[in-house]
């Protein structure tokens, strides 16, 4: 009499009744053949389904029987197996490692690794898939047979090295696979083992979802009697994989199917059927993980509204704030090293001597990114030092402190010295550079905040930077020699791979799960977005190395038999609540149809054909609507803010701009101190072009040889500006050109000035103004050249790159001109003093330097007493201010236009456009 039997559940069982009826015929089958329950093992598909069974059975009362999954059980039974060096093991990280090594060994794949590194990287997952897929396969086997499948295996791969007749490397590297697979599989290194050494007093296998070859081969090797509970419909593949449908729905379910226009509209209707069902209490909801991205951007909707979300599928640790901090303090190593290393091609390796404006745009990207963000970064300088390093590789005038941006710099320097010095040497063991990032992260202050972090201390364990303490690791990491780049790519790939489980929310109302883990649970509604042709329409993809053949020859799991198991997930999903589809009609301009899938499951049955067929509540696909009330439009009032206390205690000449052009320009800047970062990298502008001759003028001047000729001093200073600010020789060239044109007629216009007796007398020089017209504020500016002229005149210029014309008509209206007059109020006497013989002639003017006529002096008529009347309108307006006069926004002008404060002042959403009396600015 067999000891081995199957048992077909009705097809028309559903959720959760379906559990309890599995109890019962589990003991009931126990008692009819005398077996004690105590002892007996039930393996079910996957863990999710473990909760309602044992509590089945628990409410059955009586001995309970053991109820796990092939993993569950293997874990409890003993510890896992200790890794051998060199073996393929399941870890994604230590598999890729030691295939690397394996394929460095080959001399088919040598030369690769150093040629073609992405080629290398491919052959090196195609060989750990391939192998992992051959040890999944053996495990499956009784340890008796393992020895035979290997021999077949073998077979199988020698008869089908004849389709890889054009592909001789792939055909090696199969075989490669198949024996790394049989030394990894040896002396008991398969966790099924077990599983295997384990005689219960009965196995019981529950079918649902497919065959699991493992708890089939395990109660099928046992000499303990088996019970198979196959909850699959009895069809064959054709059935289940033909065009034909038989109507496979379970009766009465319900099935709401939406349209949606693109990705946005569908993000946002599965959201609103997942909060719909909530209120209605409908919970728990599963969210089905098909689309991927699509379910990130809903899960990002969801948590906007505070819906706790129990996460099964994780996400990558790549994405995740403290994967960023990582990877930030890597690329910030990275980049320090290649300016290093330029700057030692160029000559100037100093590194006593190295200034953080040496260093190029990319680096301070780079470097920026890590300081502001990465926990314990601030530490290389405080974030006044951040902020002042900042400022000057901004090359903003406010907030820059060239003390405090040089003890950052340094600071940040010393920071990553581990990772720069190792990468400063030969390729270094991946041993070495986990230690130098550990060593980084220690010092800083960085290690504590990714230890007190969920995802920091996945992160550090992802990356084995907490220490495995696993002798094949070890063994792995020390053979595997790299430069600081290919850590950086290691790193990456590495967070790529591993995903972030959160800590599960035991008050979860909607439950994120992949397909093959959503089936045979009761769920208030289930929603299953991306139902499309291309997210719910093929299978997942095979071993690159494995044929169909192959797999067949082997038993494998090929693209048909996974297409199978998708469309008995599909068939089981809706048996656990109230199912709502989704699709879009386009994404990124693509059209996109039906999933096949589910249009085969959801065809009408046909009467007498099939014993599932059935009578099923279908609606059309319905198009998607979004919920919208109108709503009155409804204007904001003007902004009125008042900081009589919070005014600057220093002003620019270019705050004083922004307020004369509207007082709120200047809260926004001035008093909130808002401004907009500019990339660090890009490419060489207008402004570039100035900054850069600014230099090179200043250099000139200030380090002018009267006795030598002027031209090759002015040439000499427009190098060593280029080598100051890391500048492009090649984005400069179109820049040069203008130059080579302008430097002789420079040296033109500055002859005879200087045969009239003016001559530079300073550059760049700070200016502040400590008077008592402005209460508790200083007027304070940079002036580009200070010249003195032969009766003891001063003149302050200005150096200017933009429209020459632009300028003319400013110094027509002698008061409309707060820059030079600015500047002319920073060397004027105090109001209540006559100017005298010792002060000389104030004069300004702008010196345009890309005119056609360049350079060409814009003066500007009796500058001091423009100065003058600034002053005293500015002290009345300064006191208005003080006695709690409201920053209103002006609303009006062509400034209006570029402004970068609009989006604050709501200039667009005001009741009544337009400016006001009362707000405008009384200066001149």
């Amino acid at each position: 009499m067999s000891r081995k039997h199957t048992v077909r559940i009705d097809p028309g069982w559903t959720l959760p009744g379906v559990w309890a009826d599995l109890a019962g015929r589990v003991q009931q089958w126990l008692q009819d053949q005398r077996l004690p329950a105590r002892d007996a093992v039930v393996l079910l598909p996957f863990a999710a389904l473990l909760p309602p069974l044992r509590q089945a059975f628990a409410q059955l009362g009586g001995w309970q029987v053991r109820v796990e999954t092939t993993l569950t059980l293997g874990a409890s039974l003993a510890p896992p197996t200790a890794a051998q060096p060199r073996a393929c093991v399941g870890d994604a990280v230590l598999d890729r490692l030691n295939a690397a090594l394996l394929l460095r060994s080959q001399p088919a794949t040598a030369a690769l690794a150093h040629s073609d590194g992405p080629t290398f990287d491919h052959l090196v997952t195609a060989v750990v898939e391939a192998t992992q897929a051959l040890m999944a396969r053996a495990a499956a086997q009784a340890p008796a047979d393992r020895a035979a499948f290997w021999a077949q295996a073998r077979a199988a791969v020698a008869q089908t090295q004849a389709g890889f007749a054009a592909a001789a490397l792939e055909s090696r590297l199969l075989a490669l696979a198949l024996e790394w697979a049989v030394v990894s599989g040896a002396d008991g290194a398969l966790h099924t083992d077990h599983l295997h050494a384990l005689q219960p007093s009965a196995w019981v296998v529950v079918r649902l979802g497919g065959a699991d070859a493992v708890a089939d081969a395990v109660a099928q090797a046992s000499p303990s009697p088996a019970l198979w509970l196959d909850l699959d419909p009895p069809c064959d593949w054709d059935t289940l994989l033909g065009a034909a449908s038989q109507g496979l729905l379970a009766a009465g379910r319900h099935v709401q199917r939406w349209l949606c226009d693109d990705f946005e509209a569908e993000a946002q209707a599965v959201a609103a059927l997942a909060i719909n069902a909530i209120n209605a209490g409908d919970v728990p909801v599963a969210l089905v993980a098909v689309d991927r991205a699509l379910v990130r951007r809903v899960r990002a909707l969801l948590g906007r509204q505070g819906v706790p979300l129990l996460d099964e599928t994780g996400w990558l640790l790549a994405t995740t704030a403290a994967g960023a901090r990582l990877m930030a303090l890597l690329q910030a190593a990275q980049a320090l090293h290649r300016a290093q290393a330029g700057a030692a091609g160029a000559g100037t390796d100093n590194p006593a001597g190295w200034q953080p404006q040496d260093c190029p745009g990319p680096c301070r990207d780079a470097l920026l990114e890590w300081l502001k963000g990465a926990p314990g970064a601030a530490a290389a300088g405080g974030d006044a030092g951040v902020d002042a390093l900042e400022a000057l590789w901004r090359q903003r005038r406010r907030g820059g402190d060239p003390v405090a941006a040089g003890r950052c710099w340094q600071r940040a320097r010393a920071r990553l010295a581990p990772l720069t010095a190792l990468a400063g040497g030969p390729a270094a063991a991946l041993q070495q550079w986990l230690a130098a990032t550990r060593q980084v992260l220690q010092a800083d202050g960085a290690w504590q905040a990714f230890e007190a972090d969920a995802a920091g201390r996945q992160v550090l364990t992802a990356l084995r930077l907490q220490g495995s303490g696993v002798a094949a690791w070890d063994v792995a990491a020390a053979a595997t020699h790299c430069t600081l780049a290919g850590f950086v790519a290691w790193a990456a790939a590495t967070l790529e791979q591993a995903p972030y489980l959160p800590t599960p929310d035991e008050q979860a109302l909607v439950v994120l799960t992949p397909l093959a883990r959503a089936f045979g649970r009761s769920f208030g509604r289930v929603l299953l977005p991306g139902a499309d042709h291309r997210q719910l329409g093929s299978p997942a993809a095979q071993a690159a190395l494995i044929g169909p053949q192959l797999a067949r020859l082997l038993g494998m799991p090929d693209a048909r038999y996974k297409h199978l198991q998708q469309r008995l997930a599909l068939l089981h999903l809706l048996r656990g609540g109230t199912v709502a589809c989704t699709r879009r009609l386009r994404d990124a301009g693509e059209p996109l149809s039906e999933s096949p899938d589910l249009a085969w499951l959801l065809q009408p049955a046909e009467v007498g054909v099939h014993p599932l067929a059935a009578a099923t509540a279908l609606q059309p696909w319905l198009p998607w609507r979004a919920d919208r009330r109108a709503v009155q439009a409804q204007g904001v009032a003007r902004p009125l803010p008042c900081a009589p206390r919070d005014l600057p205690r220093r002003l620019s000449a270019s705050q004083l701009d922004a307020y004369r052009q509207c007082p709120y320009r200047f809260f926004a800047r001035a008093v909130l101190r808002l401004d907009e970062p500019e990339e660090l990298d890009a490419a060489l502008a207008k402004r570039d072009y100035g900054n850069w001759l600014h230099e090179v003028l200043h250099r000139f001047h200030s380090e002018r040889n009267h006795r030598e000729p002027p031209a090759p001093q002015l040439h000499a200073a427009a190098l060593w500006a280029t080598r100051k600010l890391a500048l492009d020789d090649a984005e400069l060239l179109p820049w040069r050109a203008s130059f080579e044109h302008f430097c002789p007629a420079y040296l033109a216009w500055l002859a005879p000035r200087e045969a009239a007796g003016w001559y530079w007398a300073d550059g760049e020089s700070d200016h502040e103004r400590l008077g008592d017209e402005l209460p508790g504020t200083h007027l304070r500016g940079r002036l580009d050249r200070l010249d003195h002229g032969p009766s003891g005149q001063r003149q302050v210029i200005d150096y200017k790159t933009g429209d020459a014309a632009a300028l003319v008509r400013k110094v027509k209206q002698p008061l409309e001109d707060t820059q030079l007059v600015f500047y002319a109020a920073l060397l004027a006497p105090p109001l209540d003093r006559a100017p005298g013989a010792a002060d000389g002639e104030l004069l300004a003017g702008y010196l345009s330097l890309d005119d056609p006529q360049a350079p060409r002096l814009i003066e500007h008529p009796d500058v001091a007493h423009s100065a003058q009347q600034m002053l005293l309108h500015l002290a009345a307006e300064w006191h208005r201010l003080r006695d709690g006069a409201a920053l209103q926004a002006l609303g009006e002008g062509a400034v209006c236009d570029t402004c970068e404060a609009r989006g604050l002042c709501r200039r667009d959403h005001w009741q009544q456009p337009g400016p006001s009396a009362q707000s405008a600015a009384t200066l001149p």
